[in-house]
């Protein structure tokens, strides 16, 4: 992930509070409520950037545009049975953190005042909510490049995913030229198959070891897809053909 932080050395700690005072007094997500240890740590972001970029058109701009591409993202999700109640995770990258899904949302029903920027330790830097219990996967995939996560559970993958050990490999097919950078229907898709986890942190080292540069997206036995991309759409594409690949797949190994 791009590191959001660059220096200004002439900005002295009284600007740092009128500076974060100026630009978070407006915009949807910028009033978001935030105690003193975070509008403390929002001033210290915003003055370590190149102060001209802290404007309507800088990082509070940026964030607001994430995250309402990333509600509709996730709207579109759930109205394809994707991401049921509770269910599934979601993130992408902005200049001020990474904008993430809070945990234990409806899906169906978010809004922008239920995501939260995180840094790169998963430290909450703007928002209320407690960040998905996966956001150290989200991290540790933006670590690798990914701009956008996409963590979704459907019946086709969880039925796949319960029934392949190790990776499941899908060929022969045309809808595979919807990954990026894949060109013909004869490649073969090697999606790695992990076993669940409640420790996530674990899981996230499993992922990180598993996946290559020509890994799409991996599999959580008898959980769910988790795939990513260079923007939101990207990510959102992937989701739509694996889970296409799935259900053919499924209905020829199943016979359903």
């Amino acid at each position: 992930m791009r590191s959001p932080l660059g220096s200004d050395p002439k900005v002295d700690l009284s600007q740092k509070f009128s500076l974060a005072e100026g630009v978070l007094g407006g915009g949807s997500f910028a009033q978001l409520r935030r105690g003193p240890a975070q509008r403390e740590r929002v001033a210290h972001l915003l003055v370590l950037r190149d102060v001209r970029s802290v404007t309507r058109g800088g990082i509070l701009a940026d964030v607001d545009r994430i995250a309402n591409e990333l509600v509709e993202i996730v709207r579109r999700l759930h109205a394809r049975n994707l991401a049921v109640g509770t269910g599934g995770n979601f993130s992408a990258v902005g200049d001020a953190g990474l904008v993430i899904t809070a945990s234990g949302v409806d899906k169906g029903t978010l809004t922008i005042d239920q995501l939260v920027v995180v840094d790169a330790n998963g430290v909450v830097i703007e928002g209320n909510g407690k960040p998905s219990a996966e956001t150290s996967i989200h991290l540790g995939l933006v670590a690798r490049g990914a701009r956008a996560v996409l963590h979704v559970h459907s019946v086709w993958n969880t039925l796949l995913s319960s029934n392949h050990t190790n990776e499941l490999v899908i060929t022969g097919f045309e809808m595979l030229k919807g990954l990026s950078g894949v060109t013909t229907h004869e490649h073969h898709e090697r999606v790695p198959v992990i076993a669940n986890s409640q420790d996530v942190p674990h899981l996230a080292r499993q992922i990180e070891r598993t996946i290559t540069p020509s890994t799409h997206g991996v599999l959580v036995a008898g959980h769910g897809l988790t795939t990513w991309g260079a923007s939101l759409a990207e990510a959102f594409r992937h989701v739509e053909i694996f889970e296409f690949l799935f259900e053919v797949v499924g209905r020829q190994q199943f016979g359903r």
